[in-house]
């Protein structure tokens, strides 16, 4: 049985060497050893507690769903093509097939990878997405700014200094947006930090990267406009609507 349940059915105590049943027909079964807990339907969480049935000679399909794992010293290759003789040199009449883990466990896999892939394709477009809105809105905020930027030119402001502000003005923004976007994906990564296998919940290289990407074009929309308006005759500036 697992360590779960038996934690449950003894708690504090050894459960090695008692007695149970599943039901009152079922026959009674001595525990003769407890393994830890294993992920055997999903790979992301432990199994619920766990027992284990011994193959019953009656019960056929308890017997050829019966699984055991073999670790080698030596080449896996030879032991997968020998495995299936020993078991028949033993019991001719017990079906016996063997395959490495790792095409065991792609069964069990490619529905996550799946699921990766498809989630890759969604957030680049998301992100894709995001940056043009970004690039969008900054430059219209920008453009309608471009009366006030003649003025300041018209009375002799330094055009480098004229970006600077804008750009500091709208980095405020951003950095405001980063920080609630940077907060709203780590609560979400926690919700689903459950269905990761091998993975952190937060990936600092994801968090940081993808912030530092949109803060940057942020940021770039801003200056781009805001440079060509300080290149403009201040007098082209000021008539402009």
């Amino acid at each position: 049985m697992s360590k779960s349940l038996a934690q449950m059915l003894w708690p504090g105590e050894n459960a090695v060497g008692k007695y149970l049943r599943q039901g009152r027909k079922s026959p009674l079964y001595e525990v003769v050893g407890v393994v830890g807990d294993v992920r055997n339907v999903y790979l992301w969480a432990s199994d619920l507690p766990y027992l284990y049935l011994p193959p019953l000679a009656e019960n056929q399909d308890n017997f050829s769903d019966m699984q055991v794992f073999v670790r080698t010293k030596g080449n896996p290759v030879a032991a997968i093509s020998a495995l299936p003789g020993i078991v028949r040199s033993i019991d001719p009449a017990v079906p016996a097939t063997s395959q490495p883990l790792a095409d065991n466990l792609a069964k069990w896999v490619w529905p996550s990878q799946i699921g990766a892939v498809l989630s890759t394709g969604l957030g680049l477009l998301a992100l894709l997405l995001a940056a043009v809105g970004i690039t969008s809105v900054t430059a219209f905020a920008v453009s309608q700014r471009i009366r006030e930027i003649g003025i300041r030119m018209a009375l002799g402001a330094d055009p480098n200094k004229v970006v600077r502000l804008f750009v500091w003005q709208a980095s405020r923004l951003v950095l405001c947006g980063a920080a609630v976007g940077l907060a709203l994906a780590a609560a979400a990564s926690r919700a689903l930090a459950r269905f990761l296998y091998g993975l952190s919940a937060v990936d600092g290289i994801a968090f940081i990267g993808v912030t530092l990407l949109l803060t940057g074009v942020a940021l770039a929309a801003c200056w781009i406009p805001a440079r060509r308006a300080t290149m403009v005759d201040p007098m082209v500036a000021l008539r402009h609507e």
